[in-house]
């Protein structure tokens, strides 16, 4: 009887350690920890427009990038945010896409706003041919997680 109490035991505390470790598992939905990279949104942007697809893909994309930068846009997307960064050139757009899970750290962000950011990489868009209406070469971030 006592080993029987003794296993009931052991497997409650078992089960209760794995209920723990799952319930404080940091979010799939935002980058966190450390980033693969910390650098300036001018640089990413500048390799976005300079380096081939294969290359920026191969450099970036799955990474996690960690930056300052500008707001020029919010976008609700029902719960989820999305950011249009402010790049101080017409032809590159810089999206960072939020999660509805941290959207309640973002309620007080506007336009004009000062971030800091890390979010992930996910890749670069070019026209393909220079005679294209949309000639924007756009940069895509997800699981973005606001820093300060």
């Amino acid at each position: 009887m006592k080993k029987i109490i003794l296993v009931l035991v052991v497997i409650a505390v078992s089960v209760g350690a794995i209920g723990y470790y799952l319930w404080n598992k940091p979010s799939e939905f935002v980058s966190d920890g450390k980033p693969d990279f910390q650098i300036p949104l001018i640089e990413l942007t500048n390799d976005g427009k300079n380096l081939s697809d294969s290359i920026f893909g191969t450099k970036y994309v799955g990474k996690a990038i960690q930056f300052d930068a500008e707001v020029e846009s919010v976008v609700d997307n029902k719960g989820s945010k999305t950011f249009t960064l402010k790049t101080n050139d017409d032809d590159m757009v810089v999206n960072a896409g939020f999660h509805e899970s941290i959207s309640n750290k973002l309620t007080k962000i506007v336009a004009g706003d000062k971030v800091k950011l890390q979010c992930d990489c996910s890749g670069v868009t070019k026209p393909e041919s220079e005679d294209d209406l949309l000639s924007e070469i756009e940069i895509n971030l997800t699981r973005c997680n606001l820093i300060k």
